[in-house]
Protein backbone atom coordinates (compact mmCIF):
# COMPACT_ATOMS: atom_id res chain seq x y z
CA UNK A 1 0.00 0.00 0.00
CA UNK A 2 2.69 2.39 0.99
CA UNK A 3 4.67 1.47 -2.24
CA UNK A 4 1.21 2.74 -4.34
CA UNK A 5 1.11 6.13 -2.64
CA UNK A 6 4.71 6.37 -3.24
CA UNK A 7 3.78 6.05 -7.11
CA UNK A 8 1.05 7.80 -6.78
CA UNK A 9 2.78 11.28 -5.13
CA UNK A 10 5.22 10.58 -7.95
CA UNK A 11 3.23 10.61 -10.54
CA UNK A 12 1.55 13.76 -9.15
CA UNK A 13 4.40 15.39 -9.03
CA UNK A 14 5.20 14.83 -12.06
CA UNK A 15 2.24 16.38 -13.70
CA UNK A 16 2.44 19.61 -11.74
CA UNK A 17 5.55 19.44 -13.23
CA UNK A 18 4.64 19.63 -16.59
CA UNK A 19 2.04 21.62 -15.66
CA UNK A 20 4.39 24.49 -14.67
CA UNK A 21 6.10 24.31 -17.94
CA UNK A 22 2.57 24.54 -19.46
CA UNK A 23 1.92 27.85 -17.82
CA UNK A 24 6.16 29.16 -18.72
CA UNK A 25 6.70 32.33 -20.18
CA UNK A 26 7.91 30.86 -23.13
CA UNK A 27 4.96 29.19 -24.29
CA UNK A 28 2.93 32.28 -23.64
CA UNK A 29 1.17 33.19 -26.55
CA UNK A 30 -0.56 36.62 -28.55
CA UNK A 31 -3.84 35.08 -27.36
CA UNK A 32 -3.12 34.62 -23.51
CA UNK A 33 -1.79 38.36 -24.05
CA UNK A 34 -5.52 39.13 -25.39
CA UNK A 35 -7.01 36.88 -22.70
CA UNK A 36 -5.38 38.72 -20.22
CA UNK A 37 -6.06 42.21 -21.48
CA UNK A 38 -2.55 43.78 -20.77
CA UNK A 39 0.68 43.65 -22.23
CA UNK A 40 3.68 44.24 -19.92
CA UNK A 41 6.73 45.17 -21.32
CA UNK A 42 10.12 46.34 -19.09
CA UNK A 43 13.05 48.99 -19.81
CA UNK A 44 14.67 51.32 -17.78
CA UNK A 45 13.55 54.82 -18.67
CA UNK A 46 17.42 57.18 -17.83
CA UNK A 47 17.89 55.90 -22.02
CA UNK A 48 16.36 59.01 -24.26
CA UNK A 49 15.32 59.32 -26.94
CA UNK A 50 14.02 55.35 -26.46
CA UNK A 51 12.45 55.47 -23.36
CA UNK A 52 12.38 58.48 -20.30
CA UNK A 53 10.50 60.42 -17.36
CA UNK A 54 8.42 63.21 -18.98
CA UNK A 55 6.40 64.18 -15.78
CA UNK A 56 4.41 61.31 -14.29
CA UNK A 57 4.88 59.46 -17.45
CA UNK A 58 7.32 56.74 -19.23
CA UNK A 59 7.74 58.65 -23.32
CA UNK A 60 10.41 57.39 -26.13
CA UNK A 61 10.46 55.57 -28.66
CA UNK A 62 10.81 52.36 -27.51
CA UNK A 63 7.05 53.28 -25.65
CA UNK A 64 5.90 54.28 -29.41
CA UNK A 65 6.45 51.07 -30.32
CA UNK A 66 5.25 49.15 -27.43
CA UNK A 67 1.76 50.82 -27.21
CA UNK A 68 1.74 50.20 -31.04
CA UNK A 69 1.88 46.57 -30.42
CA UNK A 70 -0.56 46.83 -27.38
CA UNK A 71 -2.72 48.54 -29.75
CA UNK A 72 -2.85 46.18 -32.03
CA UNK A 73 -4.10 43.59 -30.09
CA UNK A 74 -6.23 45.35 -28.47
CA UNK A 75 -4.71 45.29 -24.53
CA UNK A 76 -3.79 47.89 -22.50
CA UNK A 77 0.38 48.46 -22.06
CA UNK A 78 2.08 48.28 -18.36
CA UNK A 79 5.39 49.75 -17.96
CA UNK A 80 7.68 48.33 -15.39
CA UNK A 81 10.40 51.07 -15.20
CA UNK A 82 13.61 49.21 -13.41
CA UNK A 83 17.48 48.95 -13.68
CA UNK A 84 18.63 47.81 -17.25
CA UNK A 85 20.00 44.51 -15.91
CA UNK A 86 16.64 44.11 -13.88
CA UNK A 87 14.91 44.17 -17.43
CA UNK A 88 16.88 41.65 -19.10
CA UNK A 89 16.35 38.96 -15.95
CA UNK A 90 12.33 40.01 -16.05
CA UNK A 91 12.25 39.04 -20.00
CA UNK A 92 14.61 36.04 -19.39
CA UNK A 93 12.39 34.80 -15.98
CA UNK A 94 8.87 35.83 -17.39
CA UNK A 95 8.14 38.73 -14.94
CA UNK A 96 7.31 41.02 -18.23
CA UNK A 97 5.90 39.84 -21.71
CA UNK A 98 8.57 41.91 -23.48
CA UNK A 99 12.09 43.73 -22.80
CA UNK A 100 11.69 47.18 -25.00
CA UNK A 101 14.90 49.00 -23.69
CA UNK A 102 17.35 49.37 -26.69
CA UNK A 103 18.17 45.94 -26.15
CA UNK A 104 20.71 44.54 -28.83
CA UNK A 105 21.29 40.85 -29.00
CA UNK A 106 24.30 39.26 -28.42
CA UNK A 107 25.74 35.57 -27.64
CA UNK A 108 25.13 36.29 -24.10
CA UNK A 109 22.14 37.07 -23.87
CA UNK A 110 20.95 34.71 -26.47
CA UNK A 111 21.65 32.07 -23.82
CA UNK A 112 18.86 33.45 -21.57
CA UNK A 113 16.05 35.00 -24.14
CA UNK A 114 15.60 35.55 -27.84
CA UNK A 115 14.94 38.00 -30.12
CA UNK A 116 13.17 39.30 -32.69
CA UNK A 117 14.17 41.55 -36.09
CA UNK A 118 15.79 44.68 -35.42
CA UNK A 119 14.22 47.45 -35.34
CA UNK A 120 17.33 50.24 -34.92
CA UNK A 121 20.81 50.35 -35.19
CA UNK A 122 23.10 52.44 -33.36
CA UNK A 123 26.68 52.70 -32.20
CA UNK A 124 28.87 52.90 -29.08
CA UNK A 125 30.37 55.95 -28.73
CA UNK A 126 32.92 57.56 -26.22
CA UNK A 127 31.31 60.64 -23.97
CA UNK A 128 34.29 62.98 -22.36
CA UNK A 129 34.02 66.23 -19.98
CA UNK A 130 34.42 69.13 -22.88
CA UNK A 131 37.61 70.11 -21.67
CA UNK A 132 38.91 66.37 -21.85
CA UNK A 133 42.62 65.06 -23.44
CA UNK A 134 40.50 61.70 -24.55
CA UNK A 135 40.22 62.32 -28.50
CA UNK A 136 40.04 58.76 -28.94
CA UNK A 137 39.69 54.82 -28.18
CA UNK A 138 43.49 54.52 -27.97
CA UNK A 139 43.29 57.29 -25.59
CA UNK A 140 41.56 55.47 -22.71
CA UNK A 141 43.91 53.08 -21.61
CA UNK A 142 44.82 53.80 -17.94
CA UNK A 143 41.82 55.63 -17.53
CA UNK A 144 38.71 55.63 -14.98
CA UNK A 145 35.20 54.51 -17.61
CA UNK A 146 31.79 54.13 -16.59
CA UNK A 147 28.87 52.16 -18.09
CA UNK A 148 25.61 51.23 -17.64
CA UNK A 149 25.38 47.87 -15.75
CA UNK A 150 24.18 45.11 -18.23
CA UNK A 151 24.71 46.83 -21.31
CA UNK A 152 26.73 46.53 -24.64
CA UNK A 153 29.44 49.22 -23.57
CA UNK A 154 29.95 47.86 -20.07
CA UNK A 155 31.37 44.66 -21.81
CA UNK A 156 33.46 47.02 -24.21
CA UNK A 157 34.73 49.05 -21.13
CA UNK A 158 35.78 45.74 -19.78
CA UNK A 159 37.55 44.82 -22.49
CA UNK A 160 39.59 48.10 -22.71
CA UNK A 161 40.23 48.83 -19.24
CA UNK A 162 39.56 46.09 -16.93
CA UNK A 163 36.53 45.64 -15.15
CA UNK A 164 38.36 47.21 -11.85
CA UNK A 165 38.84 50.40 -13.95
CA UNK A 166 34.85 50.12 -14.60
CA UNK A 167 32.38 51.23 -12.56
CA UNK A 168 28.49 50.64 -13.64
CA UNK A 169 25.35 52.47 -12.63
CA UNK A 170 21.93 51.83 -12.98
CA UNK A 171 21.33 55.19 -15.18
CA UNK A 172 23.06 56.91 -17.51
CA UNK A 173 22.58 60.42 -15.32
CA UNK A 174 24.36 59.38 -12.63
CA UNK A 175 27.22 58.32 -14.67
CA UNK A 176 27.26 61.62 -16.70
CA UNK A 177 27.13 64.22 -13.25
CA UNK A 178 30.22 61.93 -11.94
CA UNK A 179 31.84 62.62 -15.36
CA UNK A 180 31.49 65.83 -14.84
CA UNK A 181 32.72 66.24 -11.42
CA UNK A 182 35.91 64.36 -12.87
CA UNK A 183 34.98 61.19 -10.39
CA UNK A 184 35.22 59.12 -13.93
CA UNK A 185 37.32 59.88 -17.76
CA UNK A 186 34.68 58.55 -19.62
CA UNK A 187 31.88 56.69 -20.33
CA UNK A 188 30.75 54.19 -23.26
CA UNK A 189 27.37 54.13 -24.27
CA UNK A 190 24.70 54.12 -26.99
CA UNK A 191 24.81 57.25 -30.01
CA UNK A 192 21.50 58.04 -29.89
CA UNK A 193 21.37 58.43 -26.21
CA UNK A 194 24.75 60.13 -25.74
CA UNK A 195 23.61 63.08 -28.43
CA UNK A 196 21.23 63.58 -26.12
CA UNK A 197 22.76 63.59 -22.97
CA UNK A 198 25.12 66.45 -24.88
CA UNK A 199 23.01 68.59 -25.61
CA UNK A 200 21.12 68.49 -22.51
CA UNK A 201 24.21 69.24 -20.34
CA UNK A 202 25.14 72.65 -22.13
CA UNK A 203 28.83 72.31 -23.44
CA UNK A 204 30.03 70.03 -20.82
CA UNK A 205 30.80 67.14 -22.35
CA UNK A 206 31.23 66.14 -25.54
CA UNK A 207 30.66 62.78 -27.90
CA UNK A 208 33.97 61.71 -29.79
CA UNK A 209 32.84 60.63 -33.44
CA UNK A 210 34.91 57.42 -33.17
CA UNK A 211 32.38 54.65 -33.39
CA UNK A 212 33.49 51.13 -31.54
CA UNK A 213 31.06 49.03 -32.77
CA UNK A 214 27.15 48.66 -33.95
CA UNK A 215 24.39 47.10 -31.97
CA UNK A 216 21.10 46.60 -33.42
CA UNK A 217 18.23 46.93 -31.14
CA UNK A 218 15.71 44.25 -31.20
CA UNK A 219 12.43 43.12 -29.06
CA UNK A 220 13.41 40.44 -26.50
CA UNK A 221 11.22 37.79 -25.35
CA UNK A 222 11.99 34.74 -22.85
CA UNK A 223 13.40 31.87 -24.37
CA UNK A 224 11.34 29.69 -26.74
CA UNK A 225 8.66 32.32 -27.12
CA UNK A 226 5.71 31.78 -29.03
CA UNK A 227 5.51 35.46 -30.06
CA UNK A 228 8.63 35.96 -32.53
CA UNK A 229 6.34 35.74 -35.72
CA UNK A 230 3.95 38.12 -34.83
CA UNK A 231 6.45 40.52 -32.96
CA UNK A 232 8.03 40.00 -36.49
CA UNK A 233 5.38 41.11 -38.44
CA UNK A 234 4.42 44.28 -36.68
CA UNK A 235 8.52 45.22 -36.78
CA UNK A 236 7.78 44.78 -40.47
CA UNK A 237 4.71 46.84 -40.56
CA UNK A 238 5.95 50.06 -38.77
CA UNK A 239 8.84 50.25 -41.08
CA UNK A 240 6.86 50.14 -44.40
CA UNK A 241 3.83 51.86 -43.32
CA UNK A 242 6.28 54.65 -42.11
CA UNK A 243 5.42 54.12 -38.46
CA UNK A 244 8.28 53.46 -37.03
CA UNK A 245 9.77 56.91 -39.14
CA UNK A 246 7.13 58.79 -37.37
CA UNK A 247 8.03 57.63 -33.58
CA UNK A 248 11.68 58.87 -34.60
CA UNK A 249 11.06 62.14 -36.29
CA UNK A 250 8.51 62.23 -33.02
CA UNK A 251 11.89 63.08 -30.76
CA UNK A 252 14.37 64.15 -33.18
CA UNK A 253 14.15 67.23 -31.07
CA UNK A 254 16.31 65.66 -28.81
CA UNK A 255 18.94 64.70 -30.51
Amino acid sequence: MKKSLKILAFIMAVIMMFSLVGCSSSTRTVDDIKKDGKLVIGLESGFAPFEFAEGDQIVGIDVEIAQYIADKWGVELEIQDVPFDTALASVSNGNVDLGLSGISKDPERDKNMDFSDPYFVSNQVIVVAADSSIASKDDLQGKKLGAQAGTTGEGMANDEVGEDNVTSYDKYSVAIEELKNGQIDAIIMDAYPAQSAVSANDGSIKMLDEALGQDEYCIAVAEGSKMIDELNEIIAEIKSNGKLDEFIAKYEDML
